[in-house]
């Protein structure tokens, strides 16, 4: 099922806090909201900026990989966050804290989370998040994309993606509104590593990752306080602060 919502910057101000959001900008379609954000920004400090659009046709994720952005049934935002150099670390789980949140605000749903910055429902990805930092402006961009009520697939991720909402999907204004008001909540911010925990996925199970082209099997012991996932491979503990990991089942 794929649900059109208009997307409208006056109705996604009504949910908002007054004073952060000096720019919010509405697109039909765009190449990558986070590549607007960086245009837009340039030579000034200007956190606060959201760039939302109805599709993309070069949607990013980590690594460089492509996301897909189909028109219509998804959700795809980039706001530049004020961010100090201590605290950059955090905004990825920060980031996926606030979806969560916002989801479970608008549904019963209980996301969780997959080390380190994907969202998963009913065992697929219903979101990723890309965040890029501008370090000459104290900020960083928060990309995120969601398949709010995206259905079909490319055939290289329709065992592996899903929806967010199979039926009944809220408003896009009303979930846009709520994600952007958790993403100015300092004190969430200062507590988002304690909520990741509680929503991951990862922590408490054996995974894979690939290092330097070797795959690699450890067990995930937990998040540290930066968002680290902390391992023990091989009798030693250490910490990944990024890359990607998959749960693999262990025999006994």
């Amino acid at each position: 099922m794929q649900i059109t919502s208009s997307i409208s910057a006056e109705k996604i101000r009504e949910y908002l806090p007054d004073g952060f959001f000096r720019t919010i900008i509405v697109k039909e379609t765009t190449e990558s909201t986070n590549d607007d954000v960086k245009i837009i920004s340039r030579g000034e400090a200007a956190a606060g900026v959201v760039v939302i659009s109805n599709g993309q046709t070069r949607g990013r994720g980590r690594g460089g990989r492509s996301f897909y952005s189909p028109a219509d049934s998804g959700v795809y935002l980039s706001v530049l966050l004020p961010v100090t150099a201590e605290n950059l670390l955090k905004i990825t789980p920060f980031a996926a804290v606030c979806v969560c949140k916002t989801i479970e605000s608008l549904s019963n749903l209980r996301p969780q989370i997959k080390w380190v910055n994907d969202i998963f429902l009913r065992g697929k990805k219903v979101c990723g998040i890309l965040c890029e930092s501008l370090p000459q402006q104290n900020c960083a961009i928060v990309g995120v994309g969601i398949n709010y009520s995206t259905t079909v697939y490319p055939e290289d991720i329709k065992g592996l993606a899903g929806p967010v909402f199979e039926t009944d999907a809220p408003d896009k204004n009303a979930f846009i509104g709520k994600l952007l008001s958790y993403l100015t909540d300092t004190a969430l911010f200062d507590r988002c590593i304690e909520e990741y925990r509680c929503r991951s996925c990862v922590a408490g199970k054996w995974i894979q990752f690939r290092e330097s082209g070797v795959l690699h099997t450890a067990y995930a012991k937990g998040i540290d306080e930066h968002g680290g996932l902390v391992i023990f491979e091989e009798g030693s503990v250490r910490t990944l602060f990024s890359g990607e990991v998959s749960v693999v089942c262990m025999p006994e």
